[in-house]
């Protein structure tokens, strides 16, 4: 980072008048240029701490499934219909001048649905501002970007912002994760979905967790789905309510729930004669547990875990909560980079591994090729190898540029796949 973003980040903040007055003015001058182009699309939007993008890709997938024209916008990639593509850009939600002109492209070719993540970074930027949503989903809520917002509450607060103004449109819907349910303010009421409701319900029967699959009765009909975890099914609930209220046809949206892939970088399994591999975007210490306590209680197996922390100011509260987490659930740990920016990357690790009790079980190797190749010397075919933080990505920022790396492709030729 320069001298001169340094002094302007050390005196000026987002919520400034300054900076507000920014925004707005990119925001009109954008709504100048594509004036209309907004009100041809019905907007599908997801929020949260984790999620968003397993279930925007999902709702991607179901869209096509269906037959239909459909966009998608996510931090892991994007598409328009069959198009389906890397996002380069390293945000989750685009810059509005960026996306106002993918959206002409969408108009183009024909596009109905755009399916997109709404970030609190957005909400803040006026990244969105204007767009009328027909749906928006709280995926989960949990602490992130206190850098950026001030505290958790704070963080918390523009996520339900977020909501409120989509819901000043009285067509929009909003749709809610079990898990965040009661930590909403007593003015916004939602469909809620998740395992738990629907069980209690009698419309969701018999659920067998896999490592490569999740078995369930859904409103009688028994569907095999190839994603993984109780956070996945969740995902696949909430999709169904979804897709009923946008008119589907019940069967319909069984058959299509029940083909749906797995999202690249979301729980991605690979498996070879020696060895068992999921990769997974999980980057904070909440979403280090959910995964890693799923595979400690569903595998009687050794956990080797790799994983680092972000960089350039984020995240620094939550490396040696990552640390202890690893530390509770993994027998082996090997701390690394993930995307450092202008941080020193050993640094980063260091701080993960003050968290970390048991120092013998755990390894610092900055080089994330070498940390996963390590992976693999100082595992066999009764352990796990969890690969953590970056997944589908095939960039990663350090020192001001955005190098190409991929972890799928370092597994891979390992394993000569």
């Amino acid at each position: 980072m320069s001298k001169i973003k340094k002094f302007i980040k050390l005196f000026l903040n987002h919520d400034s008048i300054l900076f507000q007055l920014y925004f707005y003015l990119k925001y009109i001058i954008s709504k100048l240029r594509f004036h209309g182009l907004t009100e041809e699309f019905v907007f599908i939007g997801y929020t949260g701490t984790n999620g968003k993008s397993s279930c925007a890709n999902l709702m991607y997938q179901s869209l096509l499934g269906l037959g239909e024209k459909v966009a998608l916008v996510s931090t892991v990639n994007m598409a328009i219909n069959n198009n389906l593509y890397p996002n380069k850009s390293k945000m989750t939600t685009l810059d509005i001048n960026i996306f106002l002109k993918f959206l002409k492209d969408c108009k183009k070719a024909s596009v109905k649905y755009i399916v997109l993540e709404y970030s609190s970074h957005a909400y803040v930027q006026q990244r969105l501002k204007g767009i009328k949503f027909r749906q928006i989903n709280l995926t989960s809520l949990m602490a992130d970007h206190v850098e950026y917002h001030g505290s958790k509450i704070k963080y918390w607060e523009v996520k339900f912002n977020i909501i409120r103004n989509i819901l000043q449109n009285s067509k929009s819907k909003f749709f809610c994760n079990e898990n965040c349910n009661t930590l909403l303010p007593d003015d916004l009421k939602a469909l809620v979905y998740g395992k738990n409701t629907l069980e209690k319900a009698g419309n969701l029967k018999d659920v067998e967790f896999g490592v490569g699959f999740t078995k369930f009765e859904l409103f009688g009909e028994e569907i095999k789905s190839k994603l993984i975890s109780e956070l996945n099914l969740n995902n696949l609930l909430g999709i169904y309510y979804q897709l009923l209220d946008l008119g589907f046809s019940k069967e319909n949206v069984l058959s299509v729930v029940s083909s749906l892939s797995p999202v690249k970088g979301r729980f991605d399994y690979v498996t070879s004669k020696d060895f068992e591999i999921v990769l997974d975007y999980a980057h904070s210490d909440d979403s280090m547990e959910n995964i890693l306590k799923f595979f400690h209680v569903q595998l009687e197996k050794d956990i080797t875990v790799v994983f680092g922390a972000t960089g350039g100011g984020r995240d620094v509260y939550k490396r040696p909560k990552m640390g202890r987490v690893a530390d509770l659930y993994a027998n082996k740990i090997i701390l690394t980079s993930d995307d450092p920016y202008d941080d020193d990357p050993i640094e980063i690790a260091n701080q993960i591994a003050e968290g970390v009790f048991n120092k013998d079980k755990c390894f610092i190797e900055v080089d994330r090729k070498k940390a996963i190749l390590k992976a693999f010397e100082i595992s066999d075919s009764n352990s796990l190898i969890l690969i953590l933080g970056k997944a589908g990505e095939e960039v990663m920022a350090v020192n001001g540029k955005l190098i190409k790396y991929s972890d799928m492709n370092v597994v891979k030729e390992f394993l000569n796949l």
